[in-house]
């Protein structure tokens, strides 16, 4: 069976799904009613740009764990745009990143289902990657995300990669790192774009355009309800778009998704947290079910939600912290490690 986004299903998955939740899911029926419940698309808002020349040839639901994080590195829009050569197995080999590795057993491998649940894997792997979402525009210079993912982002240098996707396109970011600003007094359209590509360059944090990655040959799974979400443009809109778009970014590459209000390095009694995001990725890659660590967790936890700003900022763009391997099959619902309300 292949998914509304060209992703070969196995037939077990499918039935496996249909028994789950009595629907007929991936039915070519049951996707046309979805597109008809989302009207047609007068304005041609659904139609999705052509894949950057770099991309036009790369397949990220192919990548090796290891190679995930130096993909990340490679297309992040705080670096010139790379060669499609740039992209190959051997290029990324040159400096793989850092994964949790779990081998089970074939009972291991039930995840604890019932027969005739798709099995996992016989190794589980994740790669060491946090992934956070803003979408709207470029991220203001005082909001939680930035404080936040800025602290991560140093505490596990060399241990993990950040990555923050946006829908501020390539273009804008070129034309702020090579456009003179304005003469003082004058207004400056491209300040918090130049803020933001330069917060993300001194921390070392990956800038990943969400259609560079989910474009018109390799479109996300939920593209239609991203779109009408995003097409809202209020707040409450971008934070549903996200919604959607972690369990696709999660899906596609493996890692960690957290909220930008979660704290990496404290706790909001000013405590330096204990645990760390390698141990946690530790605990998921060998828990039962490969996508949420057991209960109670092997480790303290690794972030803790940020007290609440003193004036009001923009509202992060997501509410959990989730967990899965780039090999394991997708969960029924959505993963959640850990609760960030």
């Amino acid at each position: 069976m292949v998914s509304p986004s060209g992703e070969l299903v196995p037939d077990a998955t499918v039935g496996w799904l249909r028994a789950l939740i009595g629907l007929r899911v991936l039915s070519p029926a049951y996707e046309q009613e979805l597109a008809r419940r989302m009207g047609p698309d007068v304005f041609g808002l659904l139609r999705l740009p052509a894949p950057p020349p770099f991309l036009a040839a790369a397949d990220p639901a192919a990548l090796a764990p290891e190679h995930v994080a130096p993909f990340l590195r490679r297309i992040s829009m705080t670096r010139p745009a790379p060669r499609a050569a740039d992209l190959t197995p051997a290029a990324l080999d040159t400096d793989p990143g850092p994964v949790s590795r779990h081998h089970r057993t074939p009972d291991q491998q039930r995840w604890d289902q019932p027969p005739g649940a798709p099995l996992l894997p016989p190794t589980t792997v994740i790669p060491h990657i946090v992934h956070g979402i803003w979408l709207g525009g470029p991220i203001p210079e005082h909001s939680r995300i930035r404080a936040n993912f800025a602290a991560g982002a140093r505490r596990y240098a060399g241990h993990a990669d950040f990555a923050v996707w946006t829908d501020v396109p390539r273009a804008s970011f070129q034309a702020a790192d090579t456009t003179p600003p304005p003469p003082p007094g004058q207004p400056d359209p491209l300040a918090t774009t130049r803020s933001m590509l330069a917060w993300a360059r001194d921390h070392g944090i990956h800038l990943i355009s969400v259609h560079e990655v989910f474009h018109a040959h390799h479109p996300m799974t939920m593209h239609a309800q991203y779109t009408a979400e995003m097409n809202k443009q209020l707040p409450r809109g971008y934070a549903g778009a996200s919604d959607h778009l972690r369990l696709d970014i999660i899906h596609l590459l493996g890692g960690a998704y957290v909220d930008g209000d979660n704290q990496f390095d404290r706790n909001a009694a000013d405590t330096p947290l204990p645990g760390t995001i390698p141990a946690l990725l530790d605990a998921v890659a060998a828990s039962p079910h490969a996508f949420t660590p057991p209960s109670p967790a092997p480790s303290p936890p690794s972030w803790t939600p940020s007290p609440p700003p003193p004036t009001p900022s923009p509202p992060p763009s997501c509410t959990t912290a989730s967990t899965t391997t780039s090999s394991s099959p997708p969960p029924a619902t959505p993963p959640s490690s850990c609760d960030a309300n």
